[in-house]
């Protein structure tokens, strides 16, 4: 009879591997990976598939390699507000973040995306053709596909349910064990 439950066990335990050791990844963003935003944009928001530390850290990059001045970052659970001391200029940006998520592991990644604003005639006449020019040039990075979230989103919700069947097989061996000694 143990070795039935050591094999359901050993099986139980090869079948979820995989999702045993996913780590906290970015379940969406505003704006997303590749995103071309064409209003004026002053608050970047990043939400992951578990919650994060307080002392998570982001950072807004410009082509330039400057880091753009961030007003205020909030951490809310899973969710990171990150507000610019102003409005991003027209331009390709990465957002970076160095965060620890709740399995206690250190995440570094980031997203890239593009500040595009339509420029009136008005204002700055002699700079329109350059800011296309430079648009066409950044070709953003591939967007996550809601299928590859989802798969992410699997492994955070699995964990728990790993660790529950497998106290509970544990339990139940450990009782079978020693009811067999008496």
């Amino acid at each position: 009879m143990s070795k039935k439950i050591a094999g359901i066990f050993a099986l139980t335990f090869l079948l979820f591997t995989d999702h045993a050791w996913a780590h906290t990844a970015l379940k969406e963003s505003t704006p997303a990976a590749g995103d071309e935003i064409t209003t004026p944009l002053q608050e970047l928001t990043l939400i992951y598939s578990t919650k994060v530390e307080e002392n998570s850290k982001v950072t807004v990059t410009g082509t330039d390699g400057n880091e753009e001045q961030i007003e205020s970052v909030s951490i809310n659970q899973d969710t990171i507000t990150v507000k610019m001391a102003e409005p991003l200029a027209n331009d390709t940006y990465v957002a970076a973040w160095d965060i620890i998520g709740a399995d206690g592991h250190p995440i570094k990644d980031s997203i890239e995306f593009t500040v595009n604003v339509p420029v009136t005639e008005e204002k700055e006449p002699e700079t329109e053709g350059i800011e296309e020019e430079a648009t066409e040039e950044a070709a953003p990075e591939p967007e996550v596909t809601k299928d590859q979230q989802a798969e992410n989103d699997e492994g955070s919700a699995v964990m728990p349910v790993i660790i529950g069947v497998a106290a509970i097989i544990l339990a139940g061996s450990l009782w079978l064990m020693v009811r067999r000694k008496k």
